[in-house]
C-alpha cells in the first residue's frame, strides 16, 4: 500500500469511526431514554416492521452501490442510470408495502401495524435519494462529509422521537425517528453533494454493473433474509415482549461489535478494491484489519458476557432483565462475526461477486438448519444456535479467503488465538474478582471494566502482541507528524 493510500485509509478510519460511534452513541443514549419511556412490546413492534423495510431496501439498492465502488472507473452515465433505477424500485416497493400492510398485520395476529407500516415505508423513497451520493463520497474517500451529515440526521431523528415519547405517542415515536432520520440525511446529501443525475439512462451500463452487483444483491438478500428470519420467528411464535428483549440485547451487543467492524470495513472496501490486483499487499491489509478489529472487539465481547446483567439493568431498567442472557449469547457470536465480516469484505473487493453469493448461500443453508432445530428449544435455543452458526460461518468464509487471496482459516486462527486466550483468561479472573465486590450496577461495570482493561492492555503491551503494536505504531506516527 503506497503512502498516500495509507494516509487516506488512516484518515478514513478516523472519520468513519467518529461517524459510526458518534451515530451509535447518539442512538444508544436515545434508546436508553426511550426504553424507560416505552414498553418491550413497542420495541418488538418496530422490530417486526423493520424486517420488511430491510427486505425492501435490498431491492432499492440492488447491489449497485457496491458495484459502483468496486468498479475502477465509474462514470456519470453509470451513476445516473443507477439513480433512476433506485428511485423507480423505491416507489414500486413502497406501493407494494402499502398494499400488503394489512396482510402482514394479519400474519402477526393483528398487531395493529398497518398504518405504521404505510408511514415507515416512506424511508424507502428517502433512501433512494441518498444511495448514489454516499457511493460517490465513499469512492473519493470523503468520509468526513458522510460523518457530519449522518450525525446531523441522527440527532434530529432522536430529538423528535424523545419528544414524541414524552408526549405518549408510544411506538409511533420510533416510527417517526426512522423516517425523519432518513429524510434529513437525504436532504443534506442532495443539497451538499453537488451531484445531479444526467437526463440519460443506459441499459448497457446497468447490465455491466449488474455482473458484479447482481450477485451482491442476491448475496445481500440471502444475508438479510437469514438475519430477519429470527425476529419473524420470535414475533410470530413467541411474543412481542421477547422480540423486544432480543432487539435491545442486539442493540447493546452491536455497539462494540458492529460499530468498529463497520468502521474498518467501510474504509477497507474501497482500499481493498484499489489493491485487488496486488494479492500479497491485499492479504497483508486484510490481516492487519483483522488484528486491529480483534484486539479491541474480542475483549469487549468477553467483558459484555461478564457484565451483561448489570449493563442491562443499569441502562434499560429492571423491566428489561430478561434481555441479559440473550446479550451474553449474542456477545459470544460477536467474537466470530468479526473475522467473518472481514473475509467477506475482502472477497467482494476483488470482484468475486458470484463466489460471494455461493458462499452466502452455503452459510445460510447452515443457518436455516440451526434455526429449525433451535426453535424447538425456545428463544434460548435460537440464540445458542446463532452462536454456533457464527463460528461455522467464519470457517466457511476464511476457507474461500484462503483460496482467492491466500489468507486461510488456519492462519487467521493462529493470528487470533493469542487475543482470544488473553481476553478469556483476563475475563475469568475479573469475573471471580467481581463475586467479592459489592455495590450497585454502575459500580460493578466501572470497577470490573477498568480492572479488565488495565490487565488486558498492560499484558498485551508487555507481550508485544501484534494488535497492540499496530495501535502503538499508529500513535507514534501521528505523534511524529505533530512534532
Amino acid at each position: 500500500m503506497d503512502k498516500s493510500l495509507r494516509q487516506k485509509a488512516i484518515t478514513g478510519v478516523a472519520w468513519t469511526a467518529f461517524n459510526k460511534f458518534g451515530t451509535m452513541i447518539i442512538s444508544f443514549v436515545s434508546n436508553i431514554i426511550l426504553a424507560r419511556l416505552l414498553m418491550p412490546d413497542d420495541f418488538g413492534t418496530i422490530g417486526i416492521m423493520m424486517v420488511f423495510v430491510s427486505f425492501a431496501n435490498i431491492f432499492v439498492d440492488g447491489g449497485f452501490s457496491m458495484s459502483l465502488i468496486q468498479k475502477k472507473e465509474a462514470n456519470q452515465n453509470d451513476f445516473s442510470s443507477v439513480f433512476y433505477l433506485n428511485l423507480l424500485m423505491s416507489v414500486l416497493l413502497y406501493i407494494l408495502l402499502f398494499v400488503s400492510a394489512p396482510i402482514i398485520d394479519s400474519f402477526f395476529s393483528g398487531k395493529a401495524i398497518t398504518s405504521m407500516l404505510r408511514v415507515i415505508g416512506l424511508i424507502l423513497i428517502f433512501n433512494a435519494f441518498s444511495i448514489i451520493q454516499i457511493s460517490r463520497l465513499s469512492i473519493s474517500l470523503k468520509f468526513r462529509e458522510i460523518t457530519v451529515y449522518n450525525l446531523i440526521a441522527t440527532s434530529v431523528g432522536v430529538i423528535v422521537a424523545i419528544v414524541m415519547a414524552l408526549d405518549n405517542y408510544g411506538v409511533w415515536s420510533l416510527v417517526y425517528k426512522t423516517i425523519i432520520t432518513g429524510l434529513i440525511l437525504s436532504l443534506i446529501l442532495w443539497i451538499r453533494s453537488g451531484w445531479r443525475p444526467a437526463r440519460q439512462f443506459s441499459i448497457k451500463s446497468v447490465k455491466g454493473l449488474y455482473r458484479f452487483g447482481g450477485f451482491m444483491f442476491l448475496s445481500t438478500f440471502v444475508e438479510v433474509l437469514y438475519a430477519e428470519i429470527q425476529p419473524i420467528i420470535i414475533g410470530k411464535f413467541f411474543s412481542l415482549g421477547q422480540l423486544g428483549y432480543y432487539t435491545q440485547a442486539r442493540k447493546i451487543q452491536e455497539i462494540p461489535a458492529n460499530g468498529m467492524v463497520s468502521v474498518i470495513n467501510t474504509v477497507a472496501f474501497p482500499i481493498y478494491s484499489k489493491l485487488q490486483d496486488q494479492k500479497e499487499k491485499l492479504a497483508q491489509g486484510i490481516r492487519k484489519s483483522l488484528m486491529a478489529m480483534s484486539y479491541v472487539i474480542i475483549p469487549l465481547m468477553i467483558l459484555l458476557i461478564i457484565l451483561a446483567k448489570p449493563v442491562v439493568l443499569f441502562l434499560l431498567g429492571d423491566k428489561w432483565e430478561e434481555a441479559y442472557p440473550l446479550l451474553q449469547i449474542l456477545s459470544i457470536a460477536g467474537i466470530f462475526r468479526i473475522a467473518s465480516g472481514n473475509n467477506m469484505n475482502a472477497i467482494q473487493s476483488i470482484g468475486k461477486g458470484k463466489a460471494f453469493f455461493y458462499i452466502q448461500l452455503a452459510k445460510r443453508g447452515v443457518g436455516l438448519f440451526r434455526i429449525i432445530i433451535g426453535s424447538f428449544f425456545g428463544i434460548m435455543g435460537l440464540m445458542w444456535g446463532f452462536a454456533l452458526a457464527s463460528f461455522l460461518f467464519w470457517a466457511i468464509d476464511s476457507s474461500f479467503c484462503g483460496k482467492y487471496i491466500g489468507y486461510s482459516f488456519i492462519e487467521q486462527l493462529k493470528n487470533l488465538f493469542p487475543i482470544i486466550l488473553l481476553s478469556t483468561l483476563v475475563g475469568v479472573a475479573v469475573y471471580f474478582l467481581g463475586t467479592y465486590v459489592g455495590g450497585g450496577n454502575l459500580f460493578k461495570i466501572l470497577f470490573q471494566g477498568v480492572v479488565y482493561a488495565t490487565i488486558y492492555i498492560s499484558t498485551s503491551l508487555t507481550l508485544k502482541m501484534e494488535g497492540a503494536m499496530l495501535y502503538m505504531d499508529i500513535y507514534y506516527k501521528r505523534k511524529k507528524r505533530h512534532i
